[in-house]
């Protein structure tokens, strides 16, 4: 029999695409829907009796026989046996059939996988066809399958093939059979997102695109690879392997970034992708509408994108990767599936994905053990934190400020970055700028329970550290750069009094992003016999235990020469501690302005023994223009010069002294500060000089 054309059939019926009604007649009369659509009076659904054109049976109807309801629905449906139901499915949307064409082009859907994912869109799509599948009620997955069998006129062991654990549908995450208890169908045919059938049906689109709401490409990284410095060992490894595994398709590459939030895990996920010139996409942790996408969803997302993205060089990012562990809900996919799951996806992933997570130890070992590499992002160290404020107020907050700010480990990138933008919409409407930084900025840390910043309209030297201020025997660069790699040493700083010593100590505690643990003489000293001993030994613990530099200042107070020793405990307590030196693995820094004094067994044991000398003319001179810039004087006069070039033994700590009679409004120009600095020396000289001694009987 010829089939009738689509140009018939659109005129014979009711209110709803032919499509639609051939299905809510299916389900009426060939399924169990009935008894709820037809009463004992009448049609009990008057929706869908509407649009069925059974208006004469909405009202209570004396005498009711169903029976002629039933004959005139079973002859609309038989009707239906002489129409061509492919090119009434076409009708409904030339956008749905091709869109799906090209998904089931692109990840290998067989005819009844498709025919079976239209059914399930078309329901989010029609209410008339939604209501009449809820007539069929709660349903086991058993039902599940006779239900679509019927109505899809496709032969039963098809439908399970193809809605099993392992079809390609389930593989996808494009449409699963949800096996936890009895639902309505629409609930048992879970769909990949929310939206995909709006998507799905709204133009002719490529196939990624309908993963939009779960699957979004990442917007350039505000953060660049000299931004991940401190973690340049990891970056010289990750950036080939993914290069490479890119270039030879490679499967099962991943990488775990984990740390606290907001150190900037997520921007070097991107700034990885941007470095080797390739889109990155990250799995959704919420919808458009920032409702949270529970874990379960978003493994599914992920299993799609695998999928979609297969074919193209690409990465993928899944972050904050703790909440489907920790998830204990029935959505959970460790609840109801062995965890060899996860563990197999990490193993057969064909687009190399970079795990982010702020709690490792919510993760099962089992995961971890099949990472490629793990990367510990923590806090930035001070240089690169002054490097990212500096980038992000770029000419709108002093340096003091920069510096000031960069001090607190706890003014991460995402801080910096959020305060950025606000600051930028709003920079013209205010009249302090850096007042405004640190109000947001210290408002954050507040809320976090963090100390606050104090922003000072006022420099101090030390706000500027400079190490190119330093007069040092050793090439101190060359030596911080080897400390970033081998931690393990023992540095002796000597000189004379403000060369430096403690400054670069310090320095050197927040370049290497390690805390510095700070002992002075008066602090291991004791008047009781053994209690000196003790104090070095806790402190050497102490270190240990913080995985701190060890610092510490004055040292020649009680590590003199033993052979001049009149006590024995002098004695004992520089055995003390040479056998903590000896036996301590980390950095330990040490500084003294007596040198000659020193135990020479001690100085056997430094690795490093640097001298800090008086400034050289050309650094006194940069430091002292520095210096005038800060505390806003005028430029130095040739007079200045002339007469700064005359004083011999300067050092960063006379302009120091100068800086904090500036703020005192007792120095208000370039040449008070030569005279200061004149006064000083000549009082150093002096002291120098004059050697006080016993008076003789």
């Amino acid at each position: 029999m010829d089939k009738t054309s689509n140009s018939d059939i659109s005129d014979s019926l009711i209110g709803i695409h032919p499509l639609i009604e051939y299905w809510v007649l299916k389900i009426i009369c060939k399924l169990d829907a009935h008894n709820l659509f037809i009463g004992k009076e009448g049609v009990e659904r008057h929706d869908l009796g509407l649009i069925l054109g059974l208006e004469q049976w909405l009202d209570p109807v004396p005498n009711f026989d169903k029976t002629v309801v039933m004959q005139q629905l079973n002859a609309r449906l038989a009707a239906y046996d002489t129409y061509d139901l492919d090119k009434i499915r076409l009708s409904y949307s030339k956008y749905l059939s091709l869109n799906l064409e090209k998904l089931a082009r692109l990840v290998n859907l067989s005819e009844v996988d498709v025919k079976i994912l239209y059914f399930r869109t078309i329901i989010e799509l029609e209410p008339a066809l939604e209501n009449a599948a809820d007539m069929l009620g709660n349903l086991s997955s058993y039902r599940i399958i006779l239900i679509l069998a019927k109505v899809l006129d496709i032969d039963q062991k098809l439908i399970k093939a193809a809605l099993h654990s392992q079809s390609t549908l389930n593989k996808t995450g494009l449409l699963c059979l949800d096996h936890n208890g009895t639902m309505f169908l629409r609930l048992k045919l879970d769909l990949i997102s929310e939206n995909f059938q709006d998507l799905v049906i709204s133009d002719a689109i490529e196939p990624h695109v309908l993963l939009k709401d779960i699957v979004k490409q990442c917007p350039p990284s505000t953060l660049s690879l000299k931004d991940y410095s401190h973690i340049q060992p990891h970056l010289d490894i990750a950036l080939p392997y993914l290069n490479q595994a890119i270039k030879l398709k490679q499967t099962g590459v991943n990488i775990l970034i984990y740390g606290e939030a907001g150190t900037g895990k997520t921007e070097l996920s991107r700034t990885l992708a941007a470095h080797i010139n390739v889109p990155i996409f990250e799995i959704s942790s919420e919808d458009d509408s920032n409702n949270p996408i529970k874990g379960e969803r978003r493994l599914r997302a992920y299993k799609a994108a695998q999928n979609f993205f297969s074919h193209q060089k690409t990465l993928l990012a899944f972050d904050e990767l703790e909440d489907i562990f920790k998830d204990d809900t029935s959505m959970n996919p460790f609840a109801n599936t062995p965890k060899a799951w996860l563990n197999n996806i990490l193993e057969t992933n064909i687009v190399p994905t970079i795990w982010l997570c702020n709690y490792i130890n919510m993760l099962e070992d089992s995961f971890i053990r099949r990472m490629d590499i793990v990367i510990e992002l923590e806090s930035p160290p001070q240089h690169i934190r002054e490097q990212i404020l500096a980038a992000s107020y770029k000419d709108l907050i002093s340096d003091i400020s920069i510096k000031k700010l960069s001090k607190s480990k706890f003014i991460v990138p995402a801080i910096i970055s959020r305060s950025a933008k606000v600051i930028k919409c709003v920079k013209t409407k205010l009249n302090d700028v850096d007042l405004s930084v640190s109000t947001l900025i210290n408002s954050t840390l507040k809320a976090q329970q963090h100390d606050t910043v104090q922003v000072k309209n006022y420099a101090e030297l030390k706000d500027i550290y400079d190490p190119a201020f330093i007069n040092a025997d050793t090439d101190l660069d060359k030596l911080k750069q080897s400390l970033v790699e081998y931690k393990d040493a023992r540095l002796c700083f000597y000189g004379a009094s403000g060369t430096g010593k403690t400054e670069y100590a310090k320095y050197l505690s927040e370049y290497l992003a390690i805390p510095l643990l700070m002992k002075k003489a008066s602090d291991l000293l004791s008047k009781y016999i053994g209690e000196s001993e003790q104090n070095i030994a806790q402190s050497f613990m102490e270190a240990r235990q913080n995985n701190a530099i060890l610092l510490i200042d004055e040292v020649d107070s009680f590590l003199s020469d033993r052979r001049y020793s009149k006590n024995s405990w002098e004695n004992t307590m520089v055995n003390e501690l040479l056998t903590q030196i000896e036996n301590h693995q980390g950095l330990l820094i040490v500084t003294t302005n007596l040198m000659d004094r020193l135990d020479p067994a001690v100085m056997r044991r430094f690795d490093f023994k640097i001298k800090f000398d008086y400034l050289k003319l050309e650094q006194a001179r940069s430091l002292f223009i520095k210096q005038c810039h800060i505390l806003k004087f005028d430029k130095p006069t040739a007079t200045d010069f002339e007469r700064l070039a005359k004083i011999k033994t300067i050092t960063p700590g006379d302009f120091a002294i100068s800086t904090r009679q500036a703020r005192m409004k007792f120095i208000s120009s370039s040449t008070e500060i030569i005279q200061q600095l004149e006064n000083d020396n000549l009082i150093k000289n002096k002291a120098q000089n004059n050697h006080i001694g016993f008076l003789t009987r």
